[in-house]
């Protein structure tokens, strides 16, 4: 594998200077930089994460949390409770942290960005070829029958027996093992991370990459100059200089979500910038059975339902760390104990909400300030989706679930699922988490939208973007391979813009 080519600044302080300037090197960032370095510019990619290899990540997870993940794995989205968002901090972004599942758009999803003038400019047949250059790139194949695991084998069978359509997953882990530690950054490596498959290559036609660059806001002179300035920081967040990054021809901003539109705030652009939040709130769900699952033999993730439209819900099979899944057992004391004897025996499924709610995204003083609260409906398909998951355990062979939501029994049998509807009415109940981030920056055909169909923000020329920010609304479905092709689109008119 060709080796990321990393600037080592001195004394504090870091100028550079390329034809494009990539803020951010994840999913979208990457794709951004192999098209760009593949049409022959000169590309300098800024991250405020550091460089991991494999040997560091074969520490507690704990560890991982404070080396790898944004504000320990918890950055808060603030509404009628708090809603952890889960962001890698890391050069190749939260592809080193996520279980590499890869899903092509779902046709209806690209009807609905038709109707919103998203899909302007991106043709489904066009993704569609763009998708077929990563699956080769990123070696995206089906999980194996022989890494399904105990917990994806009991999804699979609950599922048959509801009724309920679904598959094995698709991931970019060509060289797969199964230790079920996709979440802790993959100790052997087997993961085609961005920092091992799209950076390298970018690197390999002169891409190079300043790590430790937490990104301040974007300059530009009367003359059209474009600069991204920000400050350096070391491996604890802590400012150690500065840097100026002049960007000859453009800059492209894919730095997520949650900091994209807070970069473009800075940078004097107010229009429509950091309204239109969304995200997939996931719920955790875990079953009791007889026979030992053992989670953590097999893929991290291997085996989910089907698209759903109408339902919004999808479930996928998702192995956590001993103990993540202790934290989400019921007990306290000797019941903690007996907690830790049942932890083998214990299945772990993710449910996962299309979630209509929208927020806003805000630079504040101590860095972005996040607004997102579910709506009423959007918790009532979560408390649908979760008895749907416990009837599935039980079909599995559950001996008991345990729900996660407060006022219902800790320890739930099968007369016991219509509870959860019962009681289950408002978001701080339950322990949500998301990890798939929307919007923010979202692209448009007018004024109202902060970016422009040729990506370009409308009220910073030169400047685009290019990540999940940009995107009408979430997808229903797990959104890398999308953002990854999306961003590639719009490289390559970024390229036909600067010929």
């Amino acid at each position: 594998m060709t080796a990321l080519r990393l600037h080592e600044p001195r004394r504090g302080r870091f100028q550079g200077a390329a034809d494009v300037v990539i803020v951010g090197s994840g999913a979208a960032g990457a794709a951004a930089a192999d098209v760009l370095t593949e049409a022959g510019l000169r590309v300098l990619i800024l991250d405020e994460g550091h460089v991991h290899r494999a040997g560091d990540f074969t520490r507690p997870f704990r560890d991982a949390l404070s080396t790898l993940y944004r504000g320990f794995g918890a950055v808060p989205a603030r509404g009628r409770g708090v809603l952890p968002l889960v962001q890698a901090k890391a050069v190749g972004g939260t592809t080193l942290v996520n279980g590499g599942i890869t899903w092509r758009l779902p046709e209806a999803v690209h009807g609905e960005w038709a109707e919103a003038g998203f899909a302007d400019g991106l043709p489904l047949d066009e993704l569609h070829r763009e998708y077929d250059v990563l699956d080769d790139r990123l070696g995206i194949t089906a999980v194996p029958e022989a890494l399904l695991g105990g917990n994806g084998g009991l999804l699979a069978r609950g599922a048959e027996r509801t009724g309920t359509p679904g598959h094995v997953i698709r991931r970019n882990t060509p060289t797969c093992i199964g230790s079920a530690r996709c979440s802790q950054g993959c100790p052997e490596g087997a993961k085609a991370s961005m920092d091992r498959s799209l950076l390298p290559l970018a690197c390999s036609r002169g891409a190079s990459i300043l790590p430790g660059a937490r990104v301040d806001r974007v300059e530009r002179d009367t003359s059209g100059v474009r600069a991204v300035v920000g400050v350096l920081v070391d491996r604890q967040g802590r400012r150690v200089g500065h840097f100026r990054a002049l960007a000859e021809r453009a800059v492209v901003l894919a730095a997520s979500a949650t900091a994209t539109p807070v970069v473009l705030a800075r940078s004097r652009a107010r229009r429509g910038v950091g309204d239109g939040f969304t995200a997939h709130p996931g719920l955790g769900l875990l079953g009791l059975f007889r026979d030992p699952v053992r989670a953590d033999a097999g893929a991290t993730q291997a085996w989910e339902t089907d698209f759903d439209l109408d339902s919004r819900i999808k479930f996928e099979s998702l192995s956590l760390p001993a103990s993540v899944l202790l934290a989400r057992m019921p007990g306290f004391g000797e019941g903690r104990a007996a907690a830790v004897d049942l932890l083998p025996h214990v299945a772990s499924w993710g449910v996962q909400v299309r979630a209509r709610a929208t927020g806003t995204v805000r630079s504040g003083w101590f860095g972005r300030r996040i607004r997102y609260d579910l709506t009423d409906e959007d918790v009532a398909v979560a408390a649908a989706g979760l008895e749907h998951g416990a009837r599935m355990m039980f079909a599995a062979g559950a001996e008991a679930v345990f729900p996660g939501i407060h006022g219902v029994p800790e320890r739930i049998g099968p007369d016991d699922v219509g509870r959860i509807g019962e009681v289950f009415r408002d978001p701080r109940q339950a322990h949500f988490v998301a990890t798939h981030l929307f919007g923010g920056a979202r692209r448009g055909p007018d004024e109202s939208h902060p970016v422009g169909l040729d990506f370009q923000a409308r009220e910073l020329p030169g400047t685009y973007v290019v990540d999940s920010s940009v995107f009408p609304a979430n997808l229903g479905v797990n959104p890398q391979h999308t953002m990854m092709a999306v961003a590639r689109m719009a490289a390559w008119r970024i390229v036909e813009s600067l010929a």
